[in-house]
C-alpha cells in the first residue's frame, strides 16, 4: 500500500485544528491557563489560605493594640526663588525662574544633621528625660536626640509649587508640634546666619583687595609725577564727553589752539585778498598798470606752486613773495591816482592778514617741533599714565562692589518663610485599627496563597484531571480508579459493574468525539514513565471497544519489555518484530484472545527496535491492520528517552497519554508532549490512572523513572518478563 493511502487512513478527516476544544481542554471562556491554575490552587488550599488570613487579621489587631500611638504635626514652608538683590543703580528685582538645584539644596538642608543638632540645642532635648536617657554622656545624648529628630522628620515638597511640608511624628502631640515648629524656625535662622557669614566673608575679601589696589594706585601716581618733573611735562586735567577724567600736556593744548587760530587767520587773509583782487580787476586805462597786474598774476601763480612744495621760510618762496609785494605796491602806487583811498585800505587789510597768517605758521612749526621732541619721551609717559588709569578703574569698581555687598546683605529678603505653623494634633496617625486589620488580612491571604502556590510548584505532580487540563493544556479523557488488591485486570474487566470497567467504558465513549468519524482507527497508548498503567489501559480500552461492537486488535509494541504473552505456551510466537523484519505474515502473528480481542505479541527481541520503527514497513503495517480491523490499539513503550513511541504515534491516527496520579512530575510530562508534537502526533488527551478520589493531597515518591532510557528492556531474564506479563486466555488464530 502506498504512503498516501496509509496516511489518509490514519488521520482524522477534520484534523486536530478543528478539534481544538477537545484537544486543549481548559476553560471555554478563554481564561489563561495560569489563571486557571492559580484558581485551582486557591480552591485546593482554601482552608489553609483562610487560616493564614485569620492569622494575619489577629496579628494586625495585636500590633494595633500593643503599638504606642504616634502623633504627626505638620508645618508648611515657602522656599523663595532667590533673595532680593540691590543692583548698581539702586534697582531692586526678583528672579523669576528657580533652578531645580536650589529646590534640592533646600530639601537637603532641611534633612541635614546640623539642623537637627541645632533644634536639639534650641529645645534642650538632650536634657529631656522623656526624649533621651539621661544616664548617657552629654555628647551621646546630643547625637541620639539629633538622630531621633532626623529619623522622625519627613520633608515632603508640594508638587508644582514652592511649598514644602514638614511632618514630625512622635508619641506626644505637644512635643511633636513644638519640634516641627523649631525645625522651621531654626532653618530660617540658619539661612540668615549663613547669608550674614557669606556677606562678612565677601566684605573682608573686598577690603583686602581694596587696600592692595589703593597701594598700587598711589605707587603708580608717584612714578608718573616724578617722570613729569624730570622731563618737564605739564599736563592739564579735564573731562571727556562721557564724563571720564582726562589729562593733556601743554604742547597738545597749544597745538590745538594754534591750529584753530591759523585756520581763522587764513580765512581772513583769503577774504582780504579776494577784496583786493576784485579791486584790481577794475578797468584801468593805463597800460603800465595792466602790465603790472599780469606780472603780479604770474608771481602769485609761482607763489602758489612753491607754497605747495616748500615751507613758508623757503628763500625762493620768500623772494617771490617780496616781488609780489613790490609789484602790488607798484600797482597800488599806480592806481593811487585812480582808486583812491579804497584800494589802499584793501591792500593794508590784506597785508595785515597775510602777516598774521605767516606769524601763526611760524609758531605752529615751532610747536610741532616741540611735540616731536616730547613724543620721544612720550612712550614711557603713556605707559605710566595707562597704569594709573587702570589702577584707578579697578579701585572704583571694587569700592562700588563693596558698597553693594553691604547694602544687599542688610536689606535682602530671606529665602524661606513659614506659611503655616504646626498645631497640636488631636488624633494619632498610627496605629489605625481598621487599616491594621485590612492590611493584616490582606498580607495573611497573600502569604497563604503564595505559600500554597509555591508548595504546588515545588511538588508539581499531576494529581488529577484538573491538573491535566490546567498544567498540560490537554483534554482529560477520564480517570482510572486505584485498585488496592492484586486482582488481575482481566478479571476486573469481566465484571461490567466494576469501577474499572465503567472507567474504561467512559473513556471509550469520550473517544467517539476524537475524530469526525468517531473512534480513531489506529490508536497509540503511551506514557512518560513505566508502570503508569499504560498496558492495562490499552487492554481495558480494547475490551470496551469490543463491547461497542468493534473488531479490535491489540498490538504489544513495546519490543524492549513485552507485556502480553500466550498462556501455557513455552515456544516463541510470531509477533510485531517478525512482521517488521518480514519473517512472518499478519495471519501468522495474530492471536485470538478471549472476549473478542485479537492480539499481536512482540515476537522475538530485535537488536535495535528503533530501526524497525523508523522504517517504511511499520507505516505499511499500520495501514494494513487498519483495513482489517475497526480499531487497532498499540501498546507503545514509554516516551522518556525513547524514540519508538513518537515514531509510532506519527503514523497513527490518534495518541493517548497515560499519566499516573501523584507520581509523574509536570516537566516530564511536558517533555513527553513536546516529543509527540514535534513529530506531528495528534494527542487527543490524557487518562489519569491509579486515581484515589478519596484523597485530595499530593503523594510524592521520586522512585523509578529517571533511569529509564535506551537500556530499558535489556534484561535477559525471562522470568522477570513473565512476572510482569499480562496473562490472557488466548489461542492461535490458525487453530
Amino acid at each position: 500500500m502506498n504512503e498516501a493511502a496509509a496516511t489518509g487512513a490514519m488521520r482524522p478527516i477534520n484534523g486536530p485544528e478543528q478539534n481544538a476544544a477537545f484537544y486543549q481542554g481548559g476553560d471555554d471562556s478563554g481564561t489563561p491557563m495560569i489563571a486557571l491554575q492559580m484558581l485551582a490552587t486557591a480552591k485546593r488550599h482554601m482552608w489553609i489560605i483562610a487560616g493564614f488570613g485569620l492569622a494575619g487579621l489577629l496579628l494586625g489587631l495585636a500590633l494595633a493594640l500593643v503599638t504606642p500611638p504616634q502623633y504627626e504635626a505638620t508645618a508648611r514652608l515657602q522656599v523663595n526663588p532667590e533673595p532680593t538683590k540691590v543692583l548698581d543703580k539702586g534697582d531692586v528685582r526678583q528672579s523669576v525662574q528657580r533652578d531645580i538645584t536650589t529646590d534640592q539644596t533646600a530639601l537637603g538642608l532641611l534633612e541635614a544633621r546640623s539642623l537637627a543638632e541645632r533644634v536639639v540645642r534650641d529645645l534642650n532635648l538632650a536634657g529631656d528625660s522623656e526624649f533621651v536617657d539621661q544616664s548617657l554622656p552629654r555628647d551621646t545624648r546630643l547625637k541620639i536626640a539629633a538622630a531621633v529628630v532626623s529619623g522622625n522628620l519627613e520633608v515632603a515638597p508640594v508638587r508644582q509649587s514652592r511649598l514644602v511640608d514638614l511632618h514630625f511624628t512622635y508619641g506626644q502631640p505637644a512635643k511633636a508640634a513644638q519640634i516641627v515648629n523649631a525645625v522651621a524656625d531654626n532653618f530660617i535662622q540658619a539661612n540668615l546666619d549663613r547669608r550674614l557669614e557669606q556677606t562678612a566673608f565677601v566684605r573682608k575679601f573686598l577690603e583686602g583687595q581694596l587696600q592692595t589696589i589703593r597701594d598700587r594706585l598711589e605707587s603708580s601716581e608717584k612714578y608718573l609725577l616724578a617722570f613729569e618733573r624730570e622731563k618737564g611735562i605739564v599736563t592739564i586735567q579735564g573731562n571727556s564727553a562721557d564724563g571720564t577724567l582726562t589729562s593733556q600736556s601743554i604742547s597738545n593744548v597749544e597745538l590745538k589752539s594754534l591750529a584753530e587760530t591759523l585756520a581763522e587767520a587764513q580765512q581772513r587773509r583769503i577774504a582780504a585778498e579776494q577784496k583786493l583782487r576784485n579791486m584790481s580787476r577794475a578797468p584801468v586805462s593805463d597800460s603800465a598798470v595792466t602790465d603790472l597786474r599780469g606780472e603780479l598774476a604770474k608771481l602769485r601763480t609761482q607763489e602758489g606752486e612753491l607754497a605747495k612744495t616748500f615751507l613758508p621760510g623757503y628763500p625762493e618762496l620768500g623772494s617771490v613773495r617780496d616781488r609780489i609785494a613790490a609789484t602790488e605796491k607798484e600797482i597800488a602806487k599806480t592806481q593811487a591816482t585812480q582808486g583812491g583811498e579804497r584800494t589802499s585800505t584793501y591792500r593794508a587789510e590784506y597785508l595785515t592778514a597775510l602777516g598774521e597768517e605767516q606769524e601763526l605758521e611760524r609758531r605752529l612749526d615751532a610747536v610741532k617741533a616741540s611735540m616731536l621732541r616730547e613724543r620721544g619721551e612720550g612712550a614711557q609717559y603713556t605707559i605710566l599714565s595707562r597704569d594709573v588709569d587702570t589702577n584707578r578703574e579697578l579701585y572704583d569698581a571694587l569700592l562700588q562692589r563693596y558698597k553693594e555687598v553691604g547694602v544687599a546683605g542688610s536689606v535682602g529678603d530671606n529665602e524661606v518663610a513659614v506659611v503655616d505653623r504646626a498645631q497640636v494634633p488631636g488624633s494619632p496617625v498610627w496605629p489605625i485599627i481598621p487599616l491594621n486589620l485590612v492590611v493584616g488580612l490582606a498580607l495573611g491571604l497573600i502569604a497563604g496563597f503564595v505559600g500554597s502556590f509555591g508548595y504546588d510548584l515545588l511538588h508539581e505532580r499531576i494529581s488529577g484531571p484538573r491538573d491535566v487540563e490546567s498544567r498540560l493544556g490537554l483534554k482529560a479523557l477520564g480517570t482510572v480508579p486505584l485498585v488496592n488488591d492484586d486482582t488481575p485486570i482481566a478479571k476486573l474487566l469481566n465484571d461490567p459493574k466494576s469501577p474499572i470497567t465503567e472507567a474504561y467504558l467512559n473513556i471509550a465513549n469520550v473517544l467517539r468525539l476524537a475524530t469526525s468519524h468517531g473512534i480513531p482507527r489506529t490508536l497509540v497508548v503511551t506514557s512518560t514513565l513505566p508502570e503508569e498503567g499504560k498496558s492495562s489501559t490499552s487492554y481495558g480500552l480494547a475490551r470496551s471497544f469490543v463491547r461497542a461492537g468493534k473488531r479490535v486488535l491489540l498490538v504489544d509494541a513495546d519490543l524492549r519489555r513485552p507485556t502480553f504473552r500466550v498462556e501455557g505456551s513455552h515456544k516463541s510466537v510470531a509477533g510485531l518484530s517478525n512482521l517488521l523484519t518480514g519473517t512472518a505474515t499478519i495471519d501468522q502473528a495474530i492471536v485470538a484472545g478471549d472476549h473478542g480481542v485479537s492480539l499481536i505479541l512482540t515476537g522475538g527481541a530485535p537488536p535495535n527496535p528503533s530501526e524497525l520503527f523508523s522504517g517504511e514497513r511499520i507505516r505499511e503495517l499500520v495501514s494494513e491492520l487498519a483495513e482489517r480491523f475497526d480499531v487497532v490499539v498499540f501498546d507503545a513503550p514509554p516516551l522518556l528517552s525513547l524514540v519508538d513511541a513518537p515514531a509510532l504515534a506519527s503514523m497513527c491516527e490518534a495518541t493517548i497519554l497515560i499519566v499516573q496520579a501523584n507520581k509523574i512530575r509536570v516537566p516530564h510530562v511536558q517533555n513527553s508532549l513536546a516529543a509527540l508534537r514535534k513529530v506531528g502526533a495528534y494527542v487527543v488527551g490524557a487518562v489519569v490512572t491509579k486515581y484515589d478520589v478519596s484523597e485530595d493531597s499530593y503523594s510524592y515518591n521520586y522512585g523509578y523513572g529517571d533511569s529509564y532510557g535506551y537500556g530499558y528492556g535489556a534484561e535477559k531474564d525471562s522470568a522477570s518478563h513473565a512476572d510482569s506479563a499480562r496473562w490472557i486466555n488466548s489461542r492461535r488464530q490458525d487453530q
